[in-house]
């Protein structure tokens, strides 16, 4: 029997390389031009393919959530080798002229499943190594496997630059012959959808369920449940100040054997979801999880001590919510609540603006730089690059700020969600500053401090889902909240494309021809940063629940 340490370390190392290659999609500035050329697109129909691009990777989150919370990660990476290397080779193939003349919405089509595909490896990857590892480590995971991802694009940005630029370096014989003579973007979207067919089949063989070291299946391990608690309720932990606990039954469908905390365990282990902090002097309360079979609609709520405990403690210091899933998403309770709504709304605002930026990189360029194709084109991947790493150093600095701020100083991972939408804001206002009057050298500024607040984005907001509303249920979750990105980035690149077209036909020239577009966007980055503020301002005191907070907002009937 292969140990469970086999699974949890092959899954970790396959990961960093299934991260890495899940966010191939956003090279997509650095051949947009060569995309729009070859096929003749408009302004307003490649906007609407990067655009849909980017609602793949975030509309179909919810979804890929439940189908990991219900069979596991294995499935949803094997999802993503076929969606991936279908999207890729039909876009190359469309280049190449094999279809003939290819609408718009067929293409944008291909380029829609490559975002599916991506957001299932992803999803599988973090899901994972959130599970499998030590829960106080969640902002080191997430902000690692959210890096890498963002890194991603730097990387395979530099593939194309060195292996796939013109003239084209013809592979040895017998090398991938599937790629051809192709060279150019074609030839680096077939090696795109090869690499990534090969890292999704090996997911589905490696990712699996196995619980962070020292954990435990309770249903293997003859755990007795606690009186009074597991009755009627498919199981349930009560984590107490004085250290006692309940026990915790696995309820999930995934058929892999997923963690448990038994008797002792500390809070952290268990998913955030309600907060109390009765006698307990730590500056972070300890935890009550709870949580109903797929089976049965009875929850710790319906047991008379359990229930009396919960109204105490919401009285006294309470600062999350106990949801109950009933062997799904249960969306009706996530819309009830205010957090959700700010957080959807950040990410529509802050995130929608600068995925808008990274998306239409290549063209906002060319509009700077009409007359040198050579220098349009370095610029593109210069800031393409420098988008990814800072990107990338932004979400795991914030990662690990987190678990810093967290272990060492009792702060909740969402206090750094201001630093996100503050950055992305930054930018927004360098843009509109100084890139009209010092020129397009200092789009490098802009490109740098977007990325890190784009980052910052990614690590602070994930993790505010983990404490606000729990683990258990943390990838359809996080996915939800990420339809609010989707949602932003869509708008505003339909902006942007409806403003560079209607420039064009009036004969703009430069910064002039988008600046409309990003003063919307800056509206939308200086709303984001006001509701974060809000939220910061809403949670800032943990001992006490918020005044607006209802019981049907905090699950107490």
């Amino acid at each position: 029997m292969v140990s469970p340490a086999f699974w949890r370390y092959s899954g970790m190392a396959l990961g960093v390389l299934a991260a890495l290659s899940a966010g191939t999609s956003y090279v997509f500035p650095a051949y947009y031009t060569d995309i729009q050329q070859s096929l003749g697109y408009s302004d307003t129909e490649m906007a609407v393919i990067s655009g849909v691009g980017n609602n793949g990777l975030y509309l179909a989150g919810v979804p890929l959530g439940m189908l990991i919370a219900s069979f596991g990660p294995k499935p949803a990476a094997l999802l993503a080798a076929g969606f991936v290397g279908m999207g890729y080779l039909m876009m190359s193939h469309s280049m190449e002229g094999t279809f003939g003349s290819v609408s718009f919405l067929l293409f944008t089509f291909f380029f829609a499943i490559v975002g599916v595909g991506s957001a299932s490896l992803n999803l599988a990857t973090l899901t994972t190594n959130t599970r499998n590892l030590p829960a106080h480590h969640t902002g080191l995971v997430t902000g690692a496997t959210a890096a890498l991802f963002g890194l991603s694009s730097l990387v395979f940005t530099q593939i194309l630059t060195h292996l796939f630029a013109q003239p084209v370096l013809t592979p040895p014989p017998g090398w991938l012959p599937a790629l051809g003579d192709s060279g150019g973007t074609p030839g680096f979207l077939q090696f795109c959808a090869f690499w990534v067919l090969g890292i999704g089949v090996a997911g589905g063989i490696l990712f699996k369920f196995v619980g962070p070291p020292g954990s435990s299946n309770p249903l293997a391990g003859g755990i007795s449940p606690s009186p009074g608690l597991a009755a009627g309720t498919g199981g349930s932990l009560l984590l107490l100040d004085d250290g006692s606990s309940g026990d915790l039954t696995d309820n999930e469908g995934d058929g892999d054997d997923e963690a448990s905390l038994t008797g002792g365990g500390r809070a952290e282990s268990a998913p955030l979801l309600v907060s109390h902090m009765l006698s307990s002097p730590e500056p972070e309360p300890d935890y009550l999880y709870c949580e109903s079979s797929p089976s049965t609609t009875a929850t710790i709520r319906s047991e008379g001590h359990a229930s009396a405990m919960l109204k105490e403690s919401r009285a006294a210091h309470f600062d999350s919510y106990c949801w109950t899933d009933q062997g799904g998403l249960r969306l009706g309770s996530l819309l009830q609540t205010v957090d959700f709504w700010l957080l959807f709304a950040i990410m529509c605002g802050a995130a929608g603006a600068s995925l808008m930026y990274s998306t239409s990189m290549g063209r906002i360029i060319k509009l700077l730089v009409p007359d040198d194709s050579q220098r349009s084109g370095d610029l593109t991947h210069l800031n393409v690059s420098l988008h990814s790493a800072a990107s990338c150093l932004g979400r795991l600095g914030s990662g690990i700020l987190q678990d810093v701020l967290r272990t060492r100083h009792g702060v909740p991972r969402r206090r750094t969600l201001l630093l996100g939408p503050g950055l992305v804001l930054i930018e927004q206002a360098t843009m509109l500053l100084l890139v009209p009057r010092m020129g397009p050298d200092w789009l490098a500024l802009s490109t740098v401090v977007g990325g890190l607040g784009f980052g910052c984005l990614f690590a602070a907001v994930p993790a505010a889902c983990c404490e606000l509303f729990g683990q258990r249920r943390y990838a359809a979750n996080w996915s939800a909240v990420c339809i609010g990105t989707a949602i932003g980035a869509q708008a505003l690149s339909l902006v942007f494309g409806a403003v560079v077209d209607a420039g064009n036909n009036a004969g703009c020239s430069g910064f002039s021809c988008f600046r409309d577009a990003y003063l919307a966007s800056a509206v939308c980055s200086a709303l984001a940063f006001g509701l974060a503020l809000w939220l910061f301002a809403r949670r800032a005191h943990p001992d006490r629940a918020p005044a607006s907070c209802t019981t049907e907002e905090l699950g107490l009937l």
